[in-house]
């Protein structure tokens, strides 16, 4: 196979084939050179006529057109339309349009633009979050999963594929639930956009198998600029919100800033009842109380050297504060008729997590032919502090204290650098367009579990707990992507190749786990442009996964005395092959099937210990996957109505020992629907429902889960404010049950957290509104967080 795709590779780069031209190029601002979006672009020729609408970035692209002359037409609102005839077009041709804004207004009448809410492609699903009335006074995390077929099942899933969140093209490095505290810990309105990638290429690292790229806000206007925002809202507890941000951009220099408050006060609660053989079994219901409040800072800039070069640096980062109580009733009983014994633990614990990242980046373009030259140098650090007090009571079958009660602490600070330095170089040969680059990550975490036990008036070090674990891993990468057309067709052909040393080390067991490995992985897409409105694709990647930290860190973490987590240092990374066929049409229909086929695929096992269960990982042979997908959206009655709808399917299996119990599987299916009006005077109102069936798989067997959201939002103060109210959950059904069965250890578990949430959110933008930037740039940062704790 891989042999296959080398050959095949060099033999596209040699291909030259008398193709139609390809007619592309770019609508800006013709002013402050600022991209402008959805532009409505109309080409002519004597006898045929073809429009098409430009994409988030102002570009647009005519495929597979007759050589000739044409005359080209541009329409925006609130600029002049543009037109331009007698272009005779030979071969491909390229060109930037710009237009000049209507400087004559009426009074009391203001016509704008805005973005549609989805926008679907061939190879991206851009949801305009800065649209959407609902994720007013939201968290990052929160408006992440109402992207479509973004899900939250056992880490963040797309369309089943494990999501890799990237922050304005830089991935984060961080999963499992350091990643959802650190996105919950950022509030929505610091983000523009989410960008969906669900088949990414070579460029992009081999271990990223379908993509989620979050775009941060930042103003795009000339002069001083600046918003304020204040929310409050209330679920069982009050909550707040506020955030500042600046801006100053001349033609040249861009320096911004921003500072955004979160304090949460939430309630969760847990049903176990787990079966621990010989007619014993333990009801576990827990309650959960968490304050927090976090501090999301962003300061940077941007320098425009010259026409061609420009450099930058941005430091942002997270600071969150976390008091948690926790109340934990297990009742032991015996053929679940008579009650044998009872405890409750009682636990304090405080949190702390520090994580700063920095950037800097030189952009320029090569030689007469404008190649592109990116390169990055970042660090990512995350600080995090954990201490906890654990009280246990025991009781017997009366109610009566059955012995002394048992005192534990844990104090397990924890700590995570990651450096990174890339190049990445695009150039062109002939007809085709190649992308290639370098990356060297080198990453080191140390984590330190030190656990004591209160015994006869003293506290003793708790041996079988404690253990400091260090993990080094170093990964050397290089890619070239080849993208060609011809004809009707479209082809992208990828290689990467990565080499991956590291090291785990527990210092408290003197045991050490060392790995290297090279891999390659081909990529390979194909796109039948059968029309402007209608695109068929068909794509093939080789993944690899590499686990969270905390998967291979041999920790246990207390749950209660029937129950603990157990860290695997022995998991190896996992292999797929993934082939994916796509349909879209008029950017209103999108469909897929896919499979995927896992090796040495990693699966969640629960086990016993005495009368205790263990939850751990462990590596199965192989897992087969299929997935469908069909998606419609539509804007309605003048584009004062916006629906979109998202239907999918998903079968998974495990090939595995019939022993583990992991053997099983069933079809599940889902739906999305949202729903967006635009009403009376700067009125806009959003609905929003997710809806999924039962689903087997593996030792899980999930029950239907169900969720709707309300927003409501109206401009006022000249439009220059936003005042928002929106309800999450409004029917309080998203609560997660599941069953879980393997080796013979079987629980049922029923989460009840707090989702349903009232909102009302003020913000305020002041500064120049009216002139437009010189150049809207997105920096090159954060490639450094992904992995810190699955």
């Amino acid at each position: 196979m891989k042999t296959f795709f080398i050959s095949l590779f060099f033999l596209m780069t040699t291909i030259a084939v008398q193709a139609q031209v390809k007619i592309a190029g770019k609508v800006v601002d013709s002013t402050s050179n600022t991209v402008l979006p959805f532009a409505s672009i109309q080409i002519t020729t004597n006898t045929q006529n073809f429009q098409t609408t430009a994409d988030e970035n102002g570009v647009f692209t005519f495929n597979n057109m007759p050589t000739g002359m044409y005359k080209v037409a541009v329409q925006y609102i609130g600029y002049k339309a543009y037109l331009q005839d007698n272009i005779n077009i030979q071969h491909d041709f390229n060109l930037t349009i710009s237009i000049a804004a209507v400087t004559k207004t009426l009074k009391g009448v203001e016509v704008t633009g805005s973005k549609p809410f989805i926008v679907m492609k061939n190879d991206k699903i851009v949801v305009n979050v800065a649209q959407s009335p609902i994720t007013a006074g939201q968290n990052v995390y929160e408006t992440l999963l109402r992207a479509p077929g973004v899900t939250d099942g056992s880490g963040l899933k797309f369309r089943s594929k494990t999501l890799t969140v990237y922050i304005n093209d830089r991935p984060t490095r961080m999963s499992g639930e350091e990643l959802k505290a650190y996105l919950a810990s950022m509030p929505a309105n610091t983000i523009e956009s989410i960008e969906v990638i669900p088949n990414p290429s070579a460029k992009y690292e081999a271990q990223d198998a379908a993509i989620v790229n979050i775009v941060l806000a930042k103003d795009k206007n000339l002069g001083t600029n600046g918003t304020v925002t204040a929310g409050v809202g209330m679920g069982r507890h009050p909550r707040y919100n506020g955030g500042l941000s600046l801006n100053y951009r001349s033609k040249k220099v861009n320096v911004y800033g921003s500072l955004d408050y979160m304090n949460t006060d939430i309630d969760n609660s847990t049903f176990t009842h787990r079966y621990l053989g010989q007619g014993f079994e333990v009801d576990d219901r827990q309650f959960a109380n968490d304050k927090s409040q976090s501090a999301t800072y962003k300061v940077g800039f941007d320098y425009t050297l010259s026409k061609k070069s420009s450099i930058g640096a941005m430091v942002r980062g997270v600071y969150s504060d976390r008091n948690r109580e926790m109340e934990n009733r297990s009742m032991l009983e015996f053929a679940n008729t008579n009650k044998d014994s009872s405890s409750v633990l009682l636990s304090k614990g405080h949190y702390t997590t520090n994580a700063p990242n920095a950037n800097i980046y030189y952009k320029t373009k090569v030689g007469k032919a404008g190649n592109d030259l990116n390169i990055n140098a970042d660090y990512f650090q995350n600080e995090k502090t954990l201490s906890e007090h654990f009280r246990t009571d025991y009781f017997d079958g009366t109610a009566k204290e059955a012995k002394m009660n048992n005192l534990m602490t844990n104090n397990s600070p924890g700590s995570s650098r990651v450096s990174s330095i890339s190049a990445d170089y695009t150039f062109h040969i002939k007809k085709a367009k190649f992308e290639t680059g370098v990356r060297s990550i080198f990453t080191k975490t140390d984590n330190d579990a030190h656990w004591e036990n209160f015994i006869n008036g003293n506290w003793e070090e708790d041996l079988i707990r404690n253990n400091r674990f260090i993990y080094k891993e170093n990964i050397y990468a290089g890619y070239v992507n080849m993208n060609q057309s011809i004809k009707k067709f479209d082809f992208s052909l990828g290689l990467r190749a990565e080499y991956t040393q590291s090291e785990g080390h527990s210092v408290t067991l003197q045991q050490t786990n060392e790995n290297d490995y090279l891999s390659l992985f081909p990529t390979l897409g194909i796109y039948y442009n059968q029309s402007e409105k209608q695109q068929w694709s068909a794509n093939y990647s080789r993944k690899i996964e590499r686990f969270g930290f905390s998967i291979v860190n041999p920790f246990i973490i207390y749950q209660s005395q029937y129950a603990y987590y157990k860290g695997n240092p022995n998991i190896r990374p996992t292999f797929s092959d993934n082939f994916e066929l796509g349909w879209t049409y008029n950017n209103e229909w999108m469909a897929s099937v896919a499979w995927n086929r896992y090796y040495d695929v990693l699966a969640n096992t629960f086990t016993k210990d005495g009368d205790v269960m263990v939850s751990t990982y462990e590596n199965m042979p192989s897992a087969n996957q299929v997935t469908m997908n069909l998606a419609y959206s539509k804007s309605l009655f003048k584009n004062k109505v916006y629906t979109s709808t998202t239907l999918g399917g998903i079968y998974a299996k495990y090939n595995a020992d019939a022993a583990s119990g992991l053997n099983n599987s069933t079809v599940s299916l889902s739906v999305m629907e949202s729903v967006s009006w635009s009403f009376a005077k700067n009125w806009k109102s959003e609905v929003n429902a997710y809806y999924q069936s039962p689903l087997r798989f593996g030792a899980f067997d999930f029950k239907d889960y169900f969720i709707m959201s309300l927003g409501v939002s109206k401009t006022i103060l000249d439009k220059k404010g936003t005042i928002s109210f929106n309800v999450s959950d409004i029917f309080n059904t998203a609560k997660q049950k599941y069953a879980s069965d393997s080796y013979n250890a079987h629980a049922f578990v029923r989460t009840n957290p707090e989702t349903r949430i009232f909102r009302l959110v003020f913000s305020y933008r002041f500064g120049n509104q009216q002139v437009k930037a010189a150049k809207a740039r997105r920096t090159v940062m954060d490639d450094v967080k992904r992995r810190m704790n699955d």
